[in-house]
């Protein structure tokens, strides 16, 4: 009886060894257990960071226009900013629109319409006194945003 418990036991613990050998195995084959390296990889060169324009308070979102030059969302202000490629610094227009910014509500995000050029459409994601908003503008006129989808719940964070 003893003899047979050594074998049986003896047998499974076998099984059970070369099982984990066999995966082992399948898995070194098929890069499971792969560590890569890049020996010949080119070295990289430290990277240089350059201010492009200077005097944005609260810089939160950005989005390009088909000139090149960026739209630019101050979150608190509610001001929208442009930035032109040689980093000349112009207000757009303000979203009177925004709620005092507390808890990080304000003039969130922007998006330039894929058809700008014909449309003249700008997208703003804002916060109210009562929601957070996405509204549309054209840069070329004073009317405050004209809300698209009303009612998203203001959190604590965005």
């Amino acid at each position: 009886m003893r003899w047979r418990r050594i074998i049986v036991f003896g047998s499974a613990g076998l099984l059970v060894v070369a099982a984990a050998v066999g995966v082992y195995s399948y898995g070194s084959f098929f890069g499971w257990w792969a560590r890569p390296t890049v020996h010949d990889a080119p070295e990289a060169k430290p990277a240089a960071v350059e201010p492009v324009a200077s005097g944005l308070r609260l810089p939160f979102d950005l989005a390009f226009l088909p000139d090149g030059s960026a739209l630019v969302t101050e979150r608190e202000t509610g001001r929208l900013r442009k930035v032109t490629a040689d980093g000349q610094l112009t207000e757009v227009r303000t979203i009177r629109e925004i709620a005092e910014p507390t808890k990080q509500a304000g003039l969130q995000g922007v998006a330039v319409s894929p058809s700008y050029e014909r449309d003249g459409w700008v997208y703003v994601y804002y916060t109210t006194a009562n929601d957070s908003r996405v509204g549309r503008l054209r840069l070329d006129s004073a009317a405050p945003p004209e809300p698209i989808l009303t009612g998203i719940p203001s959190g604590e964070i965005h």
